[in-house]
């Protein structure tokens, strides 16, 4: 764990015993963070010193599991998650912003893997890796609702998704979720192996009202869809914006022997979307050149092992940043407002390795951590 200065230098450093898979969060002057054997941590943002040091873990957890999942922050309560089996998280658990004492556990009916838990009104929402979304009091963590992937009445054969539930300022939760394609040709984990590995995945994007978990509309990516989606405003209206795409490969033992985007590898189609957030209609689709085989820069020695895409942020002017397994770093902006994205509307900036994270921005500077350091950028 690291702190810099708007003009890098280094202000403090923290050293954890173990592995830290999450994204930490800041709430109020402190950064909160777990390890993989459940520890939740609080450091003072200003000076890196220990605050707190407990457990999140249950008496049938183990740790932490490695993925990139997300903590939370809000009404004094922390949102983490813990694995009872240390292969996939399955347990959300919240604890006291102040204390770090655990306050309730609540298990999904399915992994919950990326989690992403919007906090709002004293309630917490998430979904699993099917696409099924969860609302909690956040007070007590008794269950709300629990709605989806289909909506009521409706039959979906769902394969997993890594994306998660985000919640926009208009009352609306949106959930990444994946179907397979053909649904009644995939009824065995052998044939569900297949399905996967021959790309008949499709992911979808469907809208929720957070307040009683009633179904708005549903939006397909045609490709399949690991990341949450992120809310905010192109051409002056409200919008979503995601990647979508087949993931890249473990790489293989002769990675070192094969050149990055190799055509001799499987390709990996993807695209990035930007849709209305009022009612999921698409305002513009870009289509990224394929990439081939693992993520770039991947060896069997430094695995980070992404999805197709980061999730993405989105500027102030509408300009949607993300990061993709070839190592570019994009920045999409219809600046006519034709629908259309252009040679001329796409800026990119290649570090040469994979990413799993997401851009943040902050007035003047945008910092971007692909799987082997930080970026920042000026203007």
């Amino acid at each position: 764990m690291r702190n810099f200065t708007a003009d890098g230098k280094m202000l403090w450093s923290y050293r954890d015993s173990s592995a830290l898979p999450m994204v930490p969060v800041l709430y109020k002057g402190a950064i909160y963070f777990t390890n993989g054997k459940g520890l939740v941590t609080a450091l003072d943002m200003e000076t890196g010193k220990e605050i707190w040091r407990k457990s999140a873990l249950l008496k049938n957890a183990t740790g932490s599991a490695g993925d990139t999942w997300s903590m939370s922050a809000g009404s004094g309560t922390l949102i983490s998650s813990v694995s009872s089996d240390m292969k996939n998280n399955d347990y959300v658990v919240a604890l006291d912003a102040k204390t770090g004492e655990l306050k309730w556990s609540f298990r999904p009916d399915e992994m919950v893997y990326n989690i992403l838990a919007p906090i709002k009104d004293g309630f917490v929402a998430f979904s699993d890796n099917t696409g099924k979304l969860y609302k909690l009091d956040l007070a007590t963590g008794q269950l709300v609702y629990k709605v989806g992937p289909a909506k009521s009445g409706e039959t979906v054969k769902s394969a997993m998704s890594t994306g998660g539930t985000i919640l926009g300022p208009n009352g609306i939760a949106y959930v990444t979720s994946n179907v397979f394609v053909g649904d009644d040709t995939v009824n065995s984990l052998a044939e569900t192996i297949m399905a996967t590995l021959m790309g008949k995945k499709e992911g979808r994007v469907t809208a929720f009202n957070f307040s009683d978990g009633s179904f708005l509309w549903r939006e397909s990516t045609g490709y399949e869809a690991n990341n949450g989606a992120v809310i905010g405003k192109i051409g002056g209206r409200p919008a979503l914006a995601i990647g979508v795409g087949t993931n890249p490969d473990l790489p293989s033992f002769f990675a070192d022997q094969v050149p990055d985007n190799s055509s001799s590898l499987p390709e990996k189609k993807a695209r990035v979307i930007a849709l209305d957030a009022e009612n999921g209609k698409q305002i513009w689709s870009h289509e990224v050149p394929a990439w081939h085989g693992w993520g770039a820069g991947e060896t069997m020695l430094q695995v980070c092992l992404p999805d197709s895409f980061g999730n993405a942020a989105i500027g102030g002017d509408g300009t949607v940043f993300i990061g993709f397994q070839s190592g570019n770093l994009m920045g999409i902006n219809d600046k006519d407002g034709n629908g259309q994205i252009s040679p001329d509307e796409i800026a990119s900036f290649n570090t040469g390795r994979c990413v799993q994270g997401t851009p943040a921005i902050a007035p003047g500077m945008l910092a971007y951590t692909p799987c082997h350091g930080l970026y920042v950028f000026k203007p």
